[in-house]
């Protein structure tokens, strides 16, 4: 047995630190072999066999064994831990792969339910609009059905009416018939009646004429014996004065006949307001008619008062060679004013006027051929010395001219009988119950009719008056405004007032008879709508338009039984479902509208191409308006409210 020596553990040691060590050189590995070789060989000075270089090359062998299994535990240590981060990334790797593949899955899911979704939303819609569809359709043949009862019923009810009208014709033309059977014999007895007291007349004219024959041939008588009285007498006429007497008799004769003829229009200017044009001449036939009667002509007013049946009476028993200084006064006053004046011209104003002015005329030229006749040529001493019944005398020297005048006239006077008095009574303001598009056609057009009423259009000029006429209630608007004077209605009874109207402006006007003149400076357009009696129908659950769409539809004026409303429409806009009564529509502007009917736009919409001035007649029902034009559309609606 080996003992130990002391420093074994220090070489034996110092192996085995060397070879747990992770950096150790070789160089110091074989130091320490040889100073632990050195160690063995000390250990022969014993007397032991210690073969050194065995002990070195085994010691070698395991130090070299050791460290190989080191290194190759460290490399496989390091591979694993290569192995293992090489493994923990492709694991994050194959994670995010999955994390990917899962996001891409999930959206693909997402987008294939949105679809799907979709679909069911889409299929839900159509399934609604097939279903409003459906109820449309049925409320539309329900709302067809019952149209088409009403429609029975109105046709039964006219059927009716009509029938009861016949009855109530017949009876009415059998109640004429008898009527007239006895109107014709009251006829009969009152021409009897007439020719009866024609024919005394007749006899009374025979009766007066022989009068006069023998008051001429006293006259004769009487101017023999004033011949031989006295060297100073009157140069008779002369045959060309007889004959230029006789012309204006004649002319006087024809004027009074057209007078005669023109009565019942000369009483209907007692009715003007206004007064006509040359009024100058009814002046003049007044004041020559009343000459010592005193009456005071400055205004119309007061020679329209005297315009009556007496005027016709005076003119028939105007006798121009009755003389007096006054009556020559004033036929030369009144020569002057009416000369420049032509007949052609003052019937274009008025033919009663004109027919007055040609009387006036007539008896001015008469007058003063009678004066010329009668010896006017004669001193003023000669006529105070004769005195006036010199001056009667010689006025009567006509004779059986006069006596054929004065008769024919008297009895001129006398046949105006019925026709005098029916003119005398005709004391109705001017124009009462004339029409408008009566009296004025130039100015006033008719331009349709809703439920009895008329829609008419006014065009005045500038200094332009219509003839007077009359009105029912009505309502109206302005197109294009300006100053208006009215004389009438709705002012009391000849009481004339002014009016400013604007452009748009609406206005409710009571009935009544005027007559309306531009004083203003621009032309002058109103819509009138003079209402009727009639009454339309109110659509159920009635909703008018101006509480669905306000800004569109604004009321410019209403009565107890129409409205009258401006609508406005931009290009491509539309209304909301609302309801109308029945109504008329001017178009003021605009191209092209589209009418919905109903509440909804699912029938069949009405395509109506539009333009200024075009009138649309509308029944009562729901609908939608749109404008389907290119330009802005204003229009403005007549509509009942009954």
């Amino acid at each position: 047995h080996w003992g130990r020596p002391p420093n074994v553990y220090s070489l034996h040691c110092s192996p085995l630190a060397l070879s747990h060590s992770r950096t150790f050189d070789t160089r110091e590995l074989l130091a320490n072999s040889d100073g632990f070789a050195n160690s063995c060989g000390n250990l022969q000075t014993r007397g032991s066999p210690a073969p050194g270089g065995f002990f070195r090359f085994v010691l070698i062998q395991n130090v070299t064994r050791s460290l190989l299994e080191d290194k190759i535990k460290g490399s496989r240590m390091m591979a694993d831990k290569e192995e293992l981060s090489r493994l923990r990334t492709s694991n994050q790797e194959l994670r995010k792969q999955l994390l990917n593949l899962d996001v891409a899955l999930q959206q693909g899911c997402d987008e294939q339910i949105r679809a799907v979704e979709h679909k069911a939303a889409a299929s839900d819609a159509e399934t609604a609009r097939l279903r409003i569809e459906i109820a449309n359709i049925n409320a539309r043949w329900k709302q067809k059905l019952t149209a088409s009862q009403d429609e029975c019923k109105m046709l039964s009810n006219q059927v009716r009416s009509l029938v009861n009208s016949k009855e109530t014709m017949q009876t009415k033309l059998k109640q004429a018939h008898e009527k007239n059977s006895v109107d014709a014999q009251l006829f009969a007895a009152e021409r009897q009646s007439l020719n009866d007291q024609l024919s005394g007349m007749n006899d009374q004219l025979s009766s007066m004429n022989d009068q006069l024959l023998r008051q001429h041939q006293e006259i004769q008588e009487l101017q023999k014996a004033l011949t031989q009285a006295g060297p100073c007498k009157a140069e008779p006429p002369t045959t060309k004065e007889e004959e230029r007497f006789e012309v204006a008799r004649t002319e006087l004769t024809a004027a009074h006949k057209m007078v005669l003829g023109m009565r019942s229009k000369i009483a209907e200017l007692k009715g003007y307001s206004v007064e006509p044009k040359h009024a100058t001449a009814v002046r003049g036939v007044l004041e020559l008619l009343g000459s010592g009667h005193g009456e005071k002509m400055e205004t119309w007013d007061q020679c329209r008062g005297l315009l009556g049946a007496d005027v016709i009476a005076d003119i028939s028993n105007f006798d121009p060679r009755r003389q007096n200084d006054k009556l020559v006064v004033l036929c030369n006053k009144w020569k002057g004013a009416v000369e420049g004046m032509e007949r052609d011209q003052v019937d274009k104003g008025s033919e009663a006027v004109g027919c007055l002015f040609g009387w006036l005329v007539a008896a001015i030229g008469a007058v003063d051929a009678a004066a010329e006749l009668e010896g006017e040529a004669a001193s003023e001493a000669e006529k105070a010395a004769e005195g006036e019944s010199a001056a009667h005398v010689e006025g009567e020297q006509v004779g059986p001219e006069q006596a054929e005048g004065e008769s024919a006239a008297h009895v001129e006077g006398e046949q105006v009988g019925p026709e005098q008095a029916e003119g005398e009574g005709e004391d109705e303001g001017a124009g009462v119950g004339v029409g408008c598009c009566e009296a004025s056609p130039e100015i006033y057009k008719e331009l349709g009719e809703c439920l009895g009423g008329k829609l008419m259009h006014m065009t005045l000029k500038k200094g332009e008056r219509d003839q007077p006429h009359d009105h029912p209630s009505h309502v109206m608007y302005v197109i294009k405004g300006g100053t208006l004077k009215i004389t009438g209605a709705p002012n009391p009874a000849g009481e004339t007032s002014e009016t400013e109207l604007l452009d748009g402006a609406g206005a409710c006007m009571p009935g009544g008879a005027h007559q309306v003149e531009n004083v203003g400076e621009s032309d002058v357009e109103i819509l009138l709508f003079e209402q009727g009696e009639q009454v339309g129908e109110t659509p159920e659950g009635h909703v008018p338009p101006q509480e669905t769409d306000g800004d569109q539809y604004k009321t410019l004026a209403e009565n107890e039984a129409w409205v009258v409303v401006e609508v406005t429409l931009k290009a491509g806009e539309e209304d909301h479902p609302h309801s109308h009564r029945d109504h008329l529509v001017y178009v003021l502007e605009g191209e092209q509208l589209t009418i919905h009917p109903g509440q909804e736009k699912v029938a069949e919409p009405m395509v109506l191409e539009i333009a200024a001035g075009a009138v649309l007649p509308i029944q009562p029902g729901f609908h939608i308006v749109e404008n389907t034009g290119s330009k802005d559309a204003r229009l403005v609606y007549f509509e009942s409210k009954r």
